[in-house]
Parts: C-alpha cells; sequence; structure tokens
C-alpha cells in the first residue's frame, strides 16, 4: 500500500477514535449521577445484578434480603454459589468422631 493511502487510513482510524471517545465521554457526563450511584453500589456490595444495576439508574436503593431472616427479596448476592449455602459443622471436638486405625 502506498504512503498516501496508509495515510488516509490513518486519520480515518484517528477519527472514529477521536469521535467514540467524545461519545462515551458524552454518555458518562449526561449520566455522571447514575454511574455515581452504580459505582456506591458496587462499593458497598462489590457484585451487582442486572436489575440491581437498572434499579440504581433509576434512582432506587438496593434492598437485599438476609439469608437468615427468611423474608422475601432479591438475592443477597449476584454471584452464585457453589456446594452447601451454610458453612459446614466442625468435627465434635468431644472425642466422638471416628479416628483413622493406626
Amino acid at each position: 500500500m502506498s504512503d498516501d493511502t496508509a495515510k488516509l487510513i490513518d486519520q480515518e482510524i484517528r477519527g472514529l477514535i477521536t469521535a467514540g471517545e467524545q461519545k462515551a465521554r458524552q454518555i458518562l457526563q449526561e449520566n455522571i449521577e447514575s454511574l455515581h450511584r452504580v459505582a456506591k453500589g458496587l462499593l458497598e456490595y462489590e457484585t451487582l445484578s442486572g436489575d440491581e444495576v437498572k434499579a440504581l439508574m433509576r434512582g432506587e436503593n438496593i434492598v437485599r434480603r438476609d439469608d437468615n431472616d427468611g423474608s422475601k427479596g432479591p438475592a443477597s448476592s449476584a454471584v452464585p454459589t457453589a456446594g452447601r449455602s451454610k458453612p459446614r459443622e466442625e468435627p465434635d471436638a468431644g472425642g466422638m468422631a471416628p479416628q483413622p486405625g493406626t
């Protein structure tokens, strides 16, 4: 490819990147309040579901139920858990747990 063609391509790419950056900055400025609400939500909960992000952007608060209180509401975490939901109980310290043979 000729030097002139390479310069035209570079100029076009630079124009696309500059326009995209300007549009991104405009969107962020227009939605700065929502951006701050989502950031605070992430600081508090570390993870947010899509519904929680949408609620924050509408100006609503996130209300998560406590796993132990039996109330209904959104799950307490947006991250799925694997295995048991309660920690395993430690073996009985009173000496009644089976011991390996010697």
